[in-house]
């Protein structure tokens, strides 16, 4: 269940750098981070919806991982180039 939530994130991401490829540099992080996070509002949804915690437990484990990897990646992206 991890590995697939890391997929799924990781492909937001790379969908997002895809996108907005003539974007200038501040525009393009911009859209990687909204596009690759965008999934996390549905995951927060299902978890405050009152679901089973067996139901939930998905989303609770994509939530982590979507907060993990956009630090992470927010702090790769502010490395000097």
């Amino acid at each position: 269940m991890a590995a697939g939530t890391i997929v799924l994130n990781c492909s937001g991401y790379v969908a997002g750098w895809l996108v907005s490829w003539n974007f200038t540099r501040g525009k393009r992080l911009a859209a990687t981070l909204s596009i690759g996070m965008r999934d996390f509002a549905v995951a927060t949804a299902l978890v405050g919806a009152g679901f089973p915690t067996a139901a939930t437990l998905p989303a609770v484990i994509f939530e982590i991982v979507e907060m993990t990897t956009s630090a992470g990646l927010e702090k790769w992206f502010r490395r000097p180039r």
